[in-house]
């Protein structure tokens, strides 16, 4: 059973501009998802209803109406931002790895890989590709020798 909810409120210019995301051939598939959602919902459905009508879950619906009441219909548009990439390793980190590349050797005295090098500083071979490539540094040419 839904739980009756208040119809969202929309101006009729709103209205009009959503109507024409929806229409339009050229806008983007969340865009018209999102504004579909805020339609039904000024429509007067339940979050449920809407949910179960456009195959979504209740919270996209919640988080879509919310959206929509708190900063209007350009808000539809603007994907939220995620935060920083997990993939952040601390400078001091970042410049040991390049250190240790540069001028020195496994425990068993050959070259560092990016295999071993994750091993010994605990993060992932593709962290060590990465930081490689942003220090300029290219082992299998840096360790060959000077002619």
């Amino acid at each position: 059973m839904s739980i009756p909810t208040h119809p969202l409120g929309m101006t009729p210019e709103d209205r009009e501009q959503l109507l024409k995301w929806v229409r339009a051939r050229t806008t983007p598939q969340r865009v018209a998802f999102r504004a579909r959602i805020c339609l039904l919902a000024a429509e007067g459905l339940s979050n449920t209803a809407i949910a179960a009508k456009l195959n979504a879950s209740r919270p996209t619906v919640l988080l879509w109406r919310k959206r929509y009441e708190e900063e209007g219909a350009q808000s539809l548009t603007r994907d939220a931002p995620h935060g920083p990439s997990a993939r952040r390793v601390p400078k001091e980190t970042a410049e040991a790895i390049v250190e240790a590349t540069r001028h020195g050797t496994t425990p068993a005295g050959k070259p560092w890989s990016t295999r071993t090098l994750a091993e010994a500083f605990g993060v992932s071979n593709a962290t060590i590709s990465r930081i490689w490539k942003a220090a300029g540094v290219r082992p299998e040419s840096d360790l060959q020798p000077k002619k």
